[in-house]
């Protein structure tokens, strides 16, 4: 085999002059920061113009948009304190049910909200004051999971996962973003020992990401 010094010599110098360029491109990757900044802050002034006076957002359909409209205020600068904050979290607390689910009294999606609001009350939770609403809501959420106990066995394609919590008519949905959203709200609950019930979820979102890599979608009982 010949090799051609000029070629390689091309080569080198080409991938050599391509580095600081590929480098600068990631130090300059992303929003410009100032539009970032001002971007976020019309968002949190539009969230300030749409809250109720008691804490909600969006009632009219459920507690969710209050729950994700306070997590992005929590997760951009502000704390539990601030009144924005602080009125959406009353507003959320007011929903705590006696099974432990976090939900409209008449929701058809219980499971699906106390998910969200999980999210949004563990990334409030600095000093605890959320930890007991948390652990009965993360036991409310597990009592709804597709697994033996609901004759589900590991084989099952539904095995792991979990409906919107619907109780007054079945749902049909393609079953992807609840159960990732049920797996990502017990991470948020923070770290459990080993049990029959974290990995049943996690054998689901494996499946999930073959099905995804082959193109394939599914639809099931909510």
């Amino acid at each position: 085999m010949r090799v051609y010094p000029g070629i390689i010599m091309v080569f080198v110098v080409g991938l050599s002059n391509s580095l600081p360029a590929s480098r600068a491109a990631e130090k300059t990757f992303g929003p410009d920061p100032k539009v970032y900044q001002e971007t976020v802050a019309k968002a949190i002034q539009y969230l300030a113009s749409v809250q109720a006076q008691d804490g909600s957002v969006s009632a009219r359909i459920g507690i969710g948009p209050t729950a994700l409209a306070t997590l992005g205020l929590l997760r951009n600068g502000r704390g539990a304190a601030d009144p924005q904050v602080a009125k959406g979290l009353k507003y959320l607390e007011d929903y705590v049910q006696t099974d432990g689910g976090i939900y409209s009294p008449r929701s058809r999606i219980s499971t699906y909200e106390t998910c969200i609001v999980i999210v949004c009350l563990q990334e409030a939770n600095k000093d605890g004051k959320y930890d007991k609403i948390i652990r009965q809501a993360d036991k409310f959420v597990r009592g709804g999971q597709w697994d033996e106990s609901k004759q589900k066995e590991k084989s099952d394609v539904g095995y792991g996962g979990a409906g919107y919590g619907g109780k007054t008519r079945s749902l049909r949905r393609q079953g992807e973003r609840r159960r990732v959203l049920l797996y990502a709200s017990r991470e948020q609950a923070g770290p459990r020992s080993p049990d029959s019930q974290r990995r049943p979820a996690e054998l689901w979102l494996d499946d999930l990401f073959r099905a995804e890599k082959h193109g394939l979608c599914r639809t099931e009982e909510g």
